[in-house]
């Protein structure tokens, strides 16, 4: 029998789990062409690059801190944090919010599309995910690649101050789609944030393989079951 027979939903991580290629961010990373596409004329592109490289170092030194997990800082408020005496207006900081999105967000191959069709044909399936910029850029992504409908919940990080493993994501999602928590299966790629965050409210864990990162340390959580990718995941027997 597949190991997902056992449950009624199954909650999909999103960032190394069926989506790739995301957090373009680095010292060398350009991104005055996603400026100059959202508009922007006012900055330099040393000057975007220091605001955008200097919000992700900012959000980094949270993400992984229990103290931020259910206090983190948006976009807008860390771009604003290390800029305080920078006097852009309104829509200047939404251009640059607009330039961090843009470089966050990653691309759905297409044999993830099939796989992704393939759970939604015989289960409810939904998404809960750590994304730091607002989450309209991937809502529309979705609907452009045809899988918005496949998922009967898609709750973001950015759309508060809670980040997984707070049991508030997990926690909406099931009320969301009012399903049970031991009725439902989560898959991800971090001991952490995944496997422990979904474990701690009664779900069953798919730990999506990948190199083990200092945080995992904070986990006390083993998964239920480990795959080199989601792709295994229709299939994979139980035991």
């Amino acid at each position: 029998m597949p190991f997902i027979d056992a449950y009624d939903a199954i909650l999909l991580d999103m960032n190394r789990t069926f989506m790739f290629g995301e957090d373009r961010f680095s010292e060398d990373e350009n991104y005055y062409p996603a400026y100059v596409e959202a508009g922007g004329t006012a900055l330099t592109n040393e000057e975007v690059s220091s605001l955008i490289n200097g919000c992700v170092k900012r959000m980094w030194t949270r993400y992984n801190d229990p103290a931020f997990f259910d206090d983190f800082p948006s976009v807008a408020e860390s771009l604003r944090d290390g800029s305080p005496r920078m006097k852009l207006d309104s829509a200047e900081w939404a251009r640059l919010e607009r330039v961090f999105q843009m470089h966050e967000l990653g691309r759905v191959p297409e044999e993830y599309v099939a796989c992704l069709k393939r759970l939604a044909g015989s289960h409810r399936i939904g998404v809960v995910s750590n994304i730091w910029a607002r989450k309209s850029a991937w809502v529309d992504y979705f609907r452009e690649i045809g899988i918005h409908e496949l998922f009967e919940a898609l709750i973001f990080s950015s759309d508060g101050p809670h980040m997984k493993p707070s049991p508030v994501l997990f926690r909406t999602a099931l009320d969301a789609m009012g399903i049970q928590a031991r009725r439902t299966l989560y898959v991800g790629d971090s001991l952490l944030h995944d496997v422990h965050g979904s474990k701690a409210l009664g779900m069953d864990a798919v730990l999506i393989d990948g190199s083990c990162s200092a945080a995992d340390e904070l986990a006390s959580s083993l998964p239920d079951l480990r795959l080199k990718t989601l792709l295994d995941l229709p299939d994979a027997p139980t035991g």
